[in-house]
Parts: structure tokens; sequence; C-alpha cells
């Protein structure tokens, strides 16, 4: 059976460098992860800290033209539950793990995919901006009390 043609080459699941974004995010949390999560619990009795992981909204449905990056977002999501319940079992409640979903930003790698060279909306920035209740994308700085609210220590009881 031969291959079919796709938009970035022959095979099913070919595109313009899916493995290296999966790999960029995914090992950009994990490995993070991994070094300061061992730094909050070695040598304590009582662990506490708080890792804050970054996903998407591209993790939670199907969106065109960024399976890798949809794919590792996924994986950064699926992670973060896991780490949560590891860490809450193995250290106790002392860790907590959680994730921001940030909805749409124009950042350097979605830029092409969102604007046009004059700075006007691509179809695809047009129609997201469409779906979007505040009709327009988020700015970096409103995620700043999402991730106050998750680095927090939870209040005395």
């Amino acid at each position: 059976m031969a291959e079919p043609d796709g938009p970035y080459g022959s095979g099913f699941c070919d595109g313009p460098g899916e493995g290296g974004e999966v790999q960029q995010y995914g090992l950009g949390t994990l490995l993070p992860c991994q070094v300061f999560g061992s730094a909050m619990v070695e040598g304590c009795e009582e662990p506490e800290g708080r890792i804050v992981n970054v996903s998407s909204m591209a993790a939670s449905g199907p969106l065109t033209n960024v399976v890798g990056y949809s794919a590792a977002k996924a994986a950064v999501e699926n992670f973060t539950r896991w780490l949560a319940v590891e860490l809450s079992r193995s250290y106790g409640r002392g860790l907590r793990v959680n994730a921001i979903v940030p909805g749409f930003f124009i950042g350097e790698q979605n830029r092409a995919l969102l604007l046009n060279e004059d700075g006007s909306l691509s179809q695809r920035g047009r129609t997201i901006i469409e779906h979007t209740p505040a009709g327009r994308f988020g700015e970096p700085d409103e995620l700043v009390g999402s991730l106050i609210r998750c680095a927090a220590r939870p209040p005395a009881s």
C-alpha cells in the first residue's frame, strides 16, 4: 500500500518539527520538576513546595497545524496530574503541583499563524478571536494572579 502524500511530506503524520516540539516542551517540564522536586524533598521530614507547570488550550482539543505542540502540552497536563498524586502520596500534603492553562497569546512561535505580515489578524487569528469570550488575545501579565494563587501556601486551618 502506498503512503499518501500529506501537506508536509509523504508520511501519515509528518509535520514541520513535530518531534522536536514534543521533546522541547516535554523535557522542559520534566527536567525542572525532577530538579526542583528533588530539592523540595531532600532532607525534609515534612517537605513543602509548589510546582506550577504551564499548559495550553491546545492540550484539551485538536487544533490544526500544531500537532506536536498540542501533544506536548497534553503530556504536560497528564504529567502534572500524575506528579500531583505521586508527590502527595509519597511525601504528604505539603507539596502541591498545578498547571495554569492560558488562553491564546501571540508569541514568536505562533505569530505567523495568527497575524498577517502587516500585523492584522490572519484568518486563523480571526477564528480564534471569534471564539474567545474576551474577544482578544491574552497579555502575559494576566497570568500573574493565577501563578501567585497556585504558588501560595494554603491558609492555615
